[in-house]
């Protein structure tokens, strides 16, 4: 629904749009902070204890998942919009998502919790948002 809506944003604003770039990617950036204070608020472990075992056993865990869902929604529709190769990360990120199981996520999951990486990554995004102030534009074809 939100993924919906922000496709809707970019059909009245244009997908090019500088504007509709910085909404949609902050947006994103509130998705991933929530689900950040939301598995922080938890209580629960980031990473299981033994193979096998949950560690995420109560109904907020679940409600991060569907924050991060919404967050690749949105991420999704501006890839799509821009034509770009920008929508194969979100096949990395969903593989972060089900496994939290390579390379630097998984060691900042260890290391200080699902929540704090979530934290780095939603500041990595906020960054990004603020990289569409000073990123060129397309040239226009005269």
């Amino acid at each position: 629904m939100l993924a919906r809506s922000s496709a809707a944003w970019g059909d009245r604003i244009g997908p090019h749009e500088r504007i509709w770039l910085m909404l949609t990617t902050l947006v994103n950036v509130l998705l991933i902070m929530t689900a950040a204070l939301v598995i922080w608020s938890s209580g629960q472990s980031s990473v299981a204890a033994m193979r096998g075992d949950p560690s995420w056993t109560n109904a907020l865990t679940f409600v991060v998942l569907a924050f991060r869902s919404a967050s690749l929604g949105v991420q999704g529709i501006v890839g799509k919009r821009l034509n770009t190769q920008f929508t194969s990360t979100i096949i990395l990120t969903t593989i972060w998502l089900i496994a939290a199981a390579c390379g630097a996520g998984r060691t900042l999951a260890t290391r200080i919790g699902a929540a704090g990486a979530l934290a780095v990554g939603a500041g990595i995004r906020a960054l990004i948002t603020l990289a569409w102030i000073v990123v060129p534009g397309k040239p226009v074809a005269s």
